[in-house]
């Protein structure tokens, strides 16, 4: 798979991609520009930040797949990627696709956003993305570790672009449904906060651990589990958001010192 690292002008530098990923209620997305800014201050390069899924809302999506899907009908709705979209309503039924089906639309929506980015990080720009390949293998993942790698495999060979560094915001599901219940009052909504199991989220949370090579029992002593060699970084999201844009900002500065000396992190990583 050619990249465009490969016809990258020699005065140009190839930016750093760097996703936000965890559990809904995280705070992917209120940390998404500030990381984008504390990369300009490391870089002096102009950021851009974007959304996985690209163009195209996440209920839309699952709604794709479902009627792929033939519309099955389900008692047990799964979590989606983006925890808000729990069922598609048609003839006011809940509606489920496979996860095989699911995952798959998400790799097919990112297809065109991988090319996006790869053209700006080629222009020079640093890329900070919420969501990426990693959530699908964490989501629609979480009950087959076979489909997980299959989905992982065909990432890999349709995205042009993965992460230099993904760090993962990770979040208790006590803290998750104490935010979720703020959220759905403050909106009026109430769907999912009652609906979502401990035993579901913690797959998902699970799979997040495993793809960091951390014990899923790990003990917050410092709040923040690094391997930088393998551009993966699981955060505390507990904390208030100043606490976790702090290690957000630390992180950064470390990745970049610890490759500052070295050879750049591949185009395209691995996320398994």
């Amino acid at each position: 798979m050619s990249t465009a690292c490969e016809s990258l002008p020699a005065d140009v530098e190839r930016g750093v991609f760097v996703v936000l990923e965890g559990m809904p209620c995280a705070g992917k997305t209120t940390h998404l520009f500030s990381t984008g800014l504390a990369l300009h201050e490391l870089t002096g390069r102009v950021p851009r930040t974007t959304a996985d899924p690209y163009g195209a809302p996440q209920h839309t999506l699952s709604a794709w797949a479902v009627r792929e899907a033939r519309r099955l009908p389900s008692e047990e709705p799964a979590i989606c990627e983006c925890g808000d979209c729990q069922e598609c309503v048609e003839d006011s039924r809940p509606l489920f696709a496979s996860p095989l089906d699911t995952g798959m639309a998400y790799i097919a929506n990112r297809v065109h956003l991988s090319e996006k980015i790869d053209a700006w990080l080629a222009a020079g720009h640093d890329v900070v993305c919420d969501r990426w390949a990693h959530s699908t293998l964490a989501f629609q993942g979480k009950d087959d570790p076979h489909l997980a790698a299959m989905l992982g495999a065909v990432s890999m060979d349709t995205l042009v672009v993965m992460p230099d560094l993904t760090l993962v915001l990770d979040l208790p599901f006590q803290e998750f449904t104490r935010r979720l219940s703020m959220r759905e009052a403050a909106t009026g909504t109430h769907r999912l906060v009652d609906r979502i199991t401990q035993a579901d989220y913690d797959k998902i949370r699970r799979r997040y651990y495993e793809m960091a090579h951390l014990a899923f029992d790990h003990d917050w002593v410092d709040d923040t589990y690094e391997d930088l060699e393998r551009g993966i970084c699981v955060i505390n999201a507990a904390r208030p958001a100043e606490e976790v844009f702090a290690s957000i900002k630390n992180t950064l500065s470390k990745f970049f010192k610890a490759t500052r000396d070295n050879v750049r992190l591949p185009c395209v990583g691995s996320i398994t």
